[in-house]
């Protein structure tokens, strides 16, 4: 079940996270080799004899998915925790009840 639950965590960490990663590359990247990109337009950025800039600037603007991606991921993520924690809660008071035992009686019950 740990694997499950790490897959699906990173899963949505991915999915929330994709467009800042997308614009934090471009930022490094464009930085790196001294270009300017921006949301307007598609500006030349040539690195190794190839123009990038275009790719930069579809990555760029991925960067607006944000809008979506991160509220989504957080609702989500609550979900996820919500179920980790019912999972791990079941799972305590399965092992505390012994199957086949009778219930402890207290004095209140004598």
């Amino acid at each position: 079940m740990v694997r499950a639950y790490t897959v699906a965590l990173l899963t949505i960490l991915g999915f929330a996270l994709f467009p800042v990663l997308s614009v934090l590359i471009v930022s490094l990247v464009a930085g790196a080799a001294g270009c300017s990109v921006n949301e307007g337009s598609v500006t030349p950025c040539v690195i190794a004899g190839v123009d990038v800039g275009g790719l930069l600037y579809t990555m760029g603007v991925l960067g607006w998915l944000m809008i979506a991606t991160i509220p989504v991921g957080t609702m989500l993520l609550a979900g996820w925790l919500a179920l980790l924690l019912g999972h791990l809660a079941w799972r305590h008071f399965r092992r505390k009840a012994k199957p086949g035992a009778a219930p402890e009686r207290t004095d209140r019950q004598a």
